[in-house]
């Protein structure tokens, strides 16, 4: 039911698999870049949002605000044409 993805590059990001089509993913990029969950997102129809950081495989790292911030706002244009799933009332 998610309207929009934002996250770490990780395995967490196998749930994609999940997501309705049309919901856009941001992902914080390490610093070598895989494409495994671009890759996926393309092939399931979410829109891809990268931000560059210099965070490694195993450690911690920074995410620069106002990048973050006009990517959530591109990113978040996608998501309002998103239809919503029906309710099950």
């Amino acid at each position: 039911r998610a309207d929009i993805i934002i996250g770490p590059h990780g395995a967490g990001f196998a749930n994609l698999i999940c997501a309705r089509s049309g919901v856009p993913l941001i992902e914080f990029q390490q610093k070598s870049h895989s494409w495994d969950y671009e890759l996926l997102s393309m092939k399931l129809g979410l829109p891809y949002f990268g931000i560059r950081t210099e965070m490694d495989h195993y450690g911690p790292g920074s995410v620069s605000i106002d990048t973050l911030e006009t990517t959530l706002r591109s990113a978040l244009k996608v998501a309002r044409h998103v239809a919503a799933p029906p309710s099950a009332s």
